[in-house]
């Protein structure tokens, strides 16, 4: 079962972030500034950096969670890319990713009300367009449906 299965899915082109911040965000910095739900936000102002990620943007009243594990070297960030699939996508069966994924092992698929997707069962990177997402001829060829609602998570390299 997804842990995204409460929540409503809302489709984001590209989010903003603020990688060079030399300060924490606080309440403030939310839809107004340009930050959706997702951005992340890393203070350099304290060593080893903090990393956060937007979990409400509400106006004046934004969430930010500090998912700081260790950035003792900041190489990577989590990514989640959210999708809600088009005819194209499921003509051509697959989803284009913001960025590369680090370690495709590791990519999570979560498809809303539904069980855990397996790399190489039932999904795969591309090997010519890396952050490309592919199913054909795996479990989720002839699965999936035009509107069903996808998150991906993975990490990328900076």
């Amino acid at each position: 079962m997804s842990k995204y299965t409460d929540i409503e899915y809302v489709f984001y082109q590209q989010e903003q972030d603020n990688i060079y911040a030399n300060r924490p965000p606080n309440e403030f910095d939310d839809i107004t500034k340009g930050y959706d739900i997702k951005s992340t936000w890393i203070d350099r102002s304290v060593s080893p950096n903090d990393i956060y990620k937007c979990a409400d943007n509400t106006e004046n009243d934004a969430v930010w969670l500090n998912i700081t594990e260790d950035t003792s070297s900041i190489d990577e960030l989590y990514e989640t890319d959210l999708f809600i699939l088009d005819n194209n996508n499921i003509t051509n069966k697959y989803i284009t990713l913001s960025y590369e994924p680090q370690d495709p092992d590791e990519i999570i698929f979560d498809i809303k009300n539904a069980p855990t997707q397996y790399y190489g069962d039932d999904f795969k990177q591309d090997e010519t367009f890396r952050k490309r997402i592919t199913w054909e001829g795996l479990g989720l060829d002839g699965v999936l449906q035009e509107n069903d609602k996808i998150i991906i998570s993975y990490t990328r390299s900076l």
